[in-house]
């Protein structure tokens, strides 16, 4: 039943598509100008480095400097420091690719990747600075505001849910993952690697977003449904072009409503995020309910959090 489901949504994009060409082809210029813009200079140089250091075993050095904060606070194992780490400054999928990354190579356990990967896949602090706080709202001094509600949320959340992922005393090193061991690798050939591993990851991020942004595109020019019903809409669809989105609308015409609207969009991530962390951790065994379930909390969270600071300045 759910092939014949799928066959005909598809069918019926399909055909979609080629009655609102134009809006399709427009959808999807701006998708790939995003995705070169801004995703492909955003994410590429970490994800290769991120790559490396993987392969070096660089999570241990980098333990050594976080972990008196994020070991006491979230009980975190040494190469969970470093997931903590890349999910929190590189940005999602970022978070979830490494903690998929690891948990494949038996160096987590699955409750560690899972509770990793639920608060530390948020958006990238370069992208929040440069595109919501700079793009958006051309406001240099609302961003040390932004990034204390942005990501204390999901730091917040995570310590409240520690004690369902994490053992005490939790230094997970497996037996068969040789941890101890650097290895043996050329530098040239991790490099190669790296490069070839992350042009494919960013290749596969250009479809989400070129694909949810023609769709945004598609629902931004229907005049049938109404303004609030196109917001839903597009904040459920694409993280971008929902924030972009939640900017100029006319039906969020205060600033009061616009900017917690905004924060909680982008800590959603929306459903190309999501299918993006979908990506990114197949064939591991981590819960993509769980994941989503702790998306739409923290923006929740967010927005209220955002709404009572706003509405008192």
């Amino acid at each position: 039943m759910k092939r014949y489901f799928y066959f005909l949504f598809v069918s019926s994009t399909i055909i979609f598509f080629l009655l609102n060409s134009k809006i399709t082809l427009e959808g999807s210029t701006n998708g790939l100008i995003l995705w070169l813009n801004t995703v492909v200079p955003t994410l590429l140089p970490f994800m290769i480095m991120s790559s490396i250091l993987i392969g070096l075993r660089g999570e241990r050095l980098l333990n050594k400097l976080i972990s008196p904060i994020t070991s006491k606070l979230f009980g975190l194992s040494p190469a969970g420091n470093y997931i903590f780490f890349i999910g929190m400054f590189c940005g999602y999928p970022l978070g979830a690719k490494t903690a998929a990354d690891l948990l494949r190579e038996k160096r987590i356990s699955q409750n560690e990747a899972q509770y990793l990967m639920n608060f530390c896949n948020n958006i990238s602090p370069a992208f929040t600075i440069s595109f919501i706080c700079h793009t958006l709202l051309n406001n240099r001094r609302i961003i040390p505001l932004t990034l204390l509600i942005l990501y204390s949320t999901p730091i917040f959340m995570g310590i409240l849910t520690k004690k369902f992922y994490i053992e005490k005393n939790n230094s997970h090193i497996p037996k068969d993952g040789n941890y101890s061991s650097a290895p043996k690798e050329d530098l040239i050939l991790l490099l190669d690697n790296a490069v070839i591993n992350s042009a494919l990851t960013s290749l596969k991020l250009g479809g989400y977003i070129i694909l949810f942004s023609v769709f945004c595109t598609l629902v931004e020019h229907l005049r049938i449904l109404p303004e609030a019903i196109k917001l839903i809409i597009v904040i459920f669809l694409e993280v971008t072009n929902g924030c972009r989105y939640c900017v100029n609308s006319s039906f969020l015409f205060n600033a009061n409503i616009m900017i917690p609207t905004l924060f909680a969009c982008a800590t959603f991530g929306g459903l190309s995020g999501i299918a993006q962390t979908s990506g990114m951790i197949s064939n591991t065994g981590l819960s993509l309910k769980q994941y989503i379930l702790f998306r739409i909390t923290c923006s929740v969270i967010v927005f209220i959090i955002s709404y009572l600071i706003f509405s008192m300045l």
